[in-house]
């Protein structure tokens, strides 16, 4: 099964801006397939919301679901650094957040890549 992600930025962010690294929950394999033509509106728009609050300077969204068919933590490791942040251009920080199964997730690649937050 082919990993996806979704990326929006905010503030004029361009490549190498700060990135902030949502991963998603557990789902099913029926909504994951079907989660790859939607985009994670609510997700983004929450963090509009608070980005409109904070306004922190540029910074990019991530948007992961929970990964399945990726293998291991490792496999994800390597999905995010060979595949997804060279896809948004790098970035100068990293924030890891993560839902319920995607939480396990995010911390290890907030530890093993070094994340500010």
């Amino acid at each position: 099964m082919q990993p996806y992600a979704d990326v929006y930025r905010f503030g004029g962010a361009s490549t190498g801006a700060p990135l902030v690294l949502y991963i998603g929950g557990a789902i099913g394999r029926e909504d994951y397939v079907a989660r790859s033509s939607t985009p994670p509106d609510p997700i983004a728009a929450e963090f509009q919301r608070a980005f409109e609050v904070v306004a922190p300077g540029p910074v990019a969204l991530l948007v992961c679901p929970c990964p399945i068919d990726i293998g291991s933590y490792d496999g994800f490791l390597d999905h995010f650094d060979q595949e997804l942040a060279p896809a948004v251009g790098g970035s100068n920080a990293l924030s890891c957040v993560g839902y319920s199964a995607g939480g396990p997730f995010a911390t290890y690649v907030g530890v093993l890549s070094g994340a500010d937050a």
